[in-house]
């Protein structure tokens, strides 16, 4: 017996500035402060 994994597709938006939005439509969100700060150091 094989497992199946099934991904759903999200969107991916570009240039919304509204997290409410991202949230309401299913978007993937990305939160980037920690990753730039990671690669300061």
């Amino acid at each position: 017996m094989s497992a199946t994994i099934q991904t759903e597709r999200r969107p991916l938006p570009m240039r919304v500035r509204a997290l409410s939005i991202l949230r309401d439509e299913g978007c993937y969100y990305v939160d980037k402060p920690p990753l730039i700060q990671a690669s300061d150091r």
